[in-house]
């Protein structure tokens, strides 16, 4: 590799020229979410290193949207010149829904390889999870219902005891 002046290791002047390739790391705030509406993760591509003149374009690997989930991120993402992370929208919404027992889902970005910076192998990838909230319903009795059941009860426990 090679710096500005010359091979990375290098001495000019004393100084020992070292590799400024940024890093670029991928984070999800909230990293988790149900299935309900109005819920959405915003994802932020950020770099070690403020990007050069031009801008630093980053490719994210994004998985495909789901029934569970919809992705509003697109590859490449530019970071502006001079900025250190990425101002284009990135978003993960989890799909309203009332599947009792559909499971938890999740979905996973990550920075892929490119020109001009490294993936983080630290925070190159971010995962963001749908958790099922729905539950099975409880079937409730009403009032005459439950009388009814406590005096069939009643009728049996006596029953039982007079064959005691």
């Amino acid at each position: 590799a090679t710096a500005p002046g010359g091979p990375v290791g290098a001495f000019i002047d004393n100084v020992r020229l070292i590799d400024i390739t940024p890093t670029i790391s991928i984070a999800c705030s909230a990293a988790s979410l149900t299935d309900s509406a109005g819920q959405v993760s915003a994802c932020t591509v950020t770099s070690s290193t403020a990007a050069p003149a031009g801008g630093l374009s980053v490719n994210l690997t994004l998985p495909a949207s789901g029934s569970r989930y919809t992705i509003s991120c697109a590859s490449p993402v530019v970071i502006a010149a001079g900025a250190t992370s990425s101002t284009t929208p990135c978003t993960v919404t989890a799909v309203a829904n009332t599947d009792v027992g559909d499971g938890n889902v999740t979905a996973t970005l990550a920075v892929a390889a490119g020109s001009g910076y490294m993936p983080s192998t630290t925070n190159g990838t971010a995962t963001v999870t749908i958790t099922d909230d729905d539950v099975v319903a409880v079937p409730a009795l009403g009032g005459w219902a439950l009388l009814a059941l406590s005096g069939l009860l009643g009728v049996l426990g006596l029953r039982r005891r007079a064959s005691h």
